[in-house]
């Protein structure tokens, strides 16, 4: 376990720490390669691994990442939605 979910596991009852470390686990399962066909903040993100947990974690998607002037957009509207990257 790193630290912080030491920290976590502190603060939270055993239902609580085990929904984080779900949600950690399929959060992180995620490869982020540049798009080739696109432009310099253009990038692909699909799951390692096909989930049937996550309707998107079956699919790839095109995001656009711009952190010097905290733009994103994804063609899943995820982050438009719920401002959350994964």
């Amino acid at each position: 376990m790193y630290m912080f979910e030491i920290r976590v596991a502190r603060a939270y009852t055993g239902a609580v720490m085990t929904r984080f470390q779900e949600t950690a686990k399929c959060a992180t399962a995620y490869r982020i390669d540049r798009d080739t066909e696109g432009e310099e903040h253009d990038w692909v993100v699909k799951h390692t691994t096909r989930s049937n947990k996550i309707v998107w974690g079956q699919h790839q998607f095109k995001i656009r990442a711009d952190v010097d002037a905290g733009k994103y957009s994804c063609e899943c509207k995820h982050w438009e939605h719920t401002c959350v990257l994964y």
